[in-house]
């Protein structure tokens, strides 16, 4: 058995990052950036079911070995974003802009700065032109949230124990997150797990279509239990877009969608779509209810049409390495235009700004992508979850013992009465050079005159 690798998924999650990149730098401009979150909620969704469909039942084991996968591929390389931000974050800003910061800390240490901004009402739109470091984590959260509930969702849909039987209960999920979402206020349509189900499914729904159109009219074949499979060989593929060794998939057969009569009409409207995407992302374009719809269809039809055709724009080298990053990327990039606008004092970012946060944060995202989430990947488990106790447990002592408000005070010290006095002085403005030989000396009196 051969792994392979879909680069056109890696490509996807590169004009994901490209959108929310855009949208966080410039959001006057790029008002619709924000829909790359979208499109990673489809591609979770398509690929945890890809990942969960290679069991034959879903038992504790399998239940217990998919959160460690979880674990290990998220949680090491989000806790060193929070230790960073800890340490960091106090020394550039004001004590009195503090208080904001350690309530959002607390917040992102369980994976729940989207319920936070669910239950005190935040308006994100508003938060964006606001400095709160860790905004972002709003979008993980809902991920981890989903990735708990997901296996219990995928136990609900086989109860029939067929594909139509497992879609029409993915429709029905659909159906009901899809209410809360269009009927709910926007704070809960936009960060509530269940008011974005619908777009994890959808994925899940393009996902057993590619299967139906795939699976040949009779065979019969046996699935192997993921948990009878080297883990550590599998760790990383459902991330990066990999059918994991054709684990549980039927033997493949030419589909009628991939004949040859077929493969240029569905190569053009591949890159129809992708153009679509990109254009949906970077355009100006009100209405974002209609429009998260469209960028959830488009993203599960490219899942679907790159089973069949190689999408060039989304294979290419640059964009599969850049998705290689879009971990690193999103976890970096908010916090470095906010640590900079604050440190700069300004509120909107100039071209040179532009480019010099997203060079520091394509500059840590390499860094970290070669050497410390290549090492959790290959890593044992005991590592990462020692590792991620220590940094959650220093973490924790110092929010419980003021440790961040203390540093902040530190770095920047209340002027005393005698720097305050000293500043005072220096300010008075110079006495004028210019024409002092035609004053009379008792007539200048501190650079005025009398």
């Amino acid at each position: 058995m051969t792994k392979q690798k879909r680069n056109d998924i890696q490509g996807l999650r590169a004009i994901a990052i490209f959108g929310v990149l855009l949208f966080h730098l410039a959001p006057k401009r790029f008002i619709n950036g924000f829909l790359g979150v979208d499109t990673f909620f489809v591609l979770s969704g398509y690929l945890m079911s890809s990942i969960l469909s290679r069991e034959s039942t879903i038992d504790g084991g399998v239940v217990k070995q998919f959160y460690i996968r979880r674990f290990k591929r998220i949680v090491p390389l989000y806790s060193i974003m929070l230790v960073a931000l800890a340490v960091i974050t106090p020394l550039v800003f004001l004590p009195s802009d503090m208080s904001h910061f350690v309530t959002d800390m607390e917040w992102a240490l369980p994976f729940a700065e989207n319920m936070q901004n669910v239950l005190k009402q935040y308006d994100y739109w508003d938060e964006v032109f606001n400095s709160p470091v860790l905004l972002h984590a709003w979008s993980l959260g809902v991920e981890i949230q989903y990735y708990l509930v997901v296996p219990f969702i995928m136990i609900v849909a086989r109860f029939g124990q067929t594909r139509r039987f497992r879609m029409i209960a993915f429709l029905v999920f659909i159906g009901v997150s899809s209410c809360i979402h269009f009927f709910s206020s926007s704070t809960v349509s936009f960060g509530l797990l269940f008011a974005r189900v619908w777009q994890f499914l959808t994925g899940s729904i393009f996902f057993e279509l590619e299967g139906a159109l795939d699976e040949p009219s009779g065979a019969q074949y046996q699935t192997i239990p993921l948990h009878s499979v080297d883990q550590e060989k599998l760790l990383d593929d459902d991330e990066d877009g990999i059918e994991d060794l054709e684990i549980g998939k039927p033997p493949k057969t030419r589909s009628h969608w991939s004949s040859c009569c077929f493969s240029p009409v569905i190569s053009l409207i591949s890159y129809c779509v992708t153009l679509y995407l990109l254009w949906m992302v970077i355009m100006s374009i009100s209405g974002a209810t209609i429009t998260r719809v469209f960028i959830t269809l488009a993203t599960g039809n490219l899942l679907l049409l790159g089973k069949y055709t190689q999408n060039k724009i989304l294979s290419n080298e640059i964009m599969v390495y850049i998705g290689d990053l879009s971990y690193l990327v999103y976890l970096s990039h908010w916090p470095v235009i906010i640590l900079y606008k604050y440190y700069n004092d300004i509120s909107d970012l100039t071209i040179p700004d532009m480019s010099l946060c997203l060079l520091s944060t394509l500059v840590i995202s390499v860094l970290l992508h070669h050497s410390l989430e290549s090492f959790f990947i290959t890593s044992s488990t005991t590592i990462s979850f020692v590792f991620v106790g220590l940094i959650y447990g220093m973490i924790l002592v110092a929010l419980m013992m003021g440790g961040m408000r203390r540093l902040s005070e530190i770095a920047h010290p209340e002027p005393t009465e005698e720097t305050t006095t000293m500043k005072a002085e220096m300010t008075v403005p110079p006495i004028p050079t210019i024409g002092l030989t035609t004053l009379a000396p008792s007539t200048v009196t501190n650079g005025t005159t009398s």
